[in-house]
C-alpha cells in the first residue's frame, strides 16, 4: 500500500512539476508581439529591401532597465546598389558609433551591454542613407536578466516602436 502512495505522490509532483515549467516559458520567437515582454533570449529579424522598412534595423536590451549583463550579436549585408552607407549602433543614452558598408558588404559584431548607470540597457542597430540592412541580431541575458529584441520592420514592431525605446536620429 505505501508503494502505491509513493508513486502516486511521484506522478502527482512530476505533473506539477512538468506544468509549472510550461507555463513559465519565455517570449523568443514571437513574432506577433508589439513591445518588449521580457525572457531569457530573443531575436529580430529585419529586411531593409522591401521600400516599407524605413529604418530597418532592430532594437534589444533589457525589458526592465537593470544591472543584468547582456550579450548582443548581430550579422547584417547591404543589399544596396551602387550607395555606400554604415550601419549606426545607437546607444540608449544617445551614444552612437557608424560602421561603413559597401553595396554587398557583411558585418558581423559582438557587444556587451547592461552596464551599471543604464546608458547601455537597451542598443539599437540602424541603416544610415543609401544602405538596405538585411540581417539579424540576437540576445542573450548573462545573470537572469529579462531581455526583448524587436525589428524595426514595417511588418513587426515597425520604426515608431523602435523610436520609442531609441530613436534611430
Amino acid at each position: 500500500m505505501r508503494g502505491r502512495h509513493a508513486v502516486a505522490i511521484a506522478v502527482v509532483a512530476f505533473i506539477v512539476v512538468g506544468l509549472t515549467t510550461l507555463g513559465s516559458g519565455d517570449d523568443k520567437g514571437d513574432k506577433d508581439r508589439k513591445g518588449p515582454k521580457g525572457g531569457r533570449s530573443d531575436f529580430a529579424l529585419f529586411d531593409g529591401t522591401n521600400p516599407a522598412n524605413v529604418g530597418s534595423g532592430a532594437v534589444c536590451g533589457l525589458a526592465r532597465k537593470s544591472d543584468h549583463p547582456f550579450t548582443l550579436h548581430v550579422t547584417v549585408t547591404n543589399f544596396a546598389a551602387g550607395a555606400a552607407g554604415s550601419v549606426r549602433v545607437i546607444y540608449a543614452d544617445g551614444d552612437s558609433v557608424s560602421y561603413p558598408m559597401a553595396p554587398n558588404d557583411k558585418f558581423q559584431i559582438s557587444l556587451i551591454g547592461g552596464s551599471k548607470g543604464g546608458a547601455d540597457h537597451a542598443i539599437r542597430m540602424a541603416g544610415t542613407e543609401g544602405t538596405q540592412l538585411v540581417g539579424q541580431a540576437s540576445i542573450l541575458s548573462e545573470e537572469g536578466g529579462k531581455v526583448f529584441c524587436l525589428s524595426c520592420d514595417a511588418d513587426s514592431a515597425g520604426d515608431a516602436a523602435c523610436d520609442a525605446i531609441i530613436p534611430d536620429e
